[in-house]
């Protein structure tokens, strides 16, 4: 057997649906990244998907349910809520300059 290349996929900040975690569903799972990572190896290699996906092991790494309730409590404490869309944009944007 020979080996796989492994691919961890996190999903961002916020809610993620529990279908990201789900490998079932292709079109949600990791957000679809893998489905798409999986056709662009398979170009890159001049192959078809099936044997692309032969060497690939994608894993979903699903925090939202570990992490949401401290993010909820942030986001009251800061109390985000009463900021405008500008705002919390400007915010997100912040914290990635730093």
């Amino acid at each position: 057997m020979s080996e796989k290349i492994a691919v961890a996929v996190i999903h961002g900040i916020g809610k993620a649906s529990p279908e990201f975690k789900d490998k079932n569903n292709p079109e949600r799972f990791a957000g679809s990244i893998a489905r798409k990572l999986k056709s662009q190896v398979a170009q890159l290699f001049g192959e078809d998907e099936q044997q692309a996906d032969s060497k690939l092991e994608f894993e979903a790494i699903y925090w939202t349910p570990i992490l949401q309730k401290l993010q909820d409590e942030l986001w009251k404490r800061l109390e985000l809520g009463k900021l405008s869309k500008g705002a919390m944009r400007f915010c997100y944007t912040c914290q990635y300059l730093q």
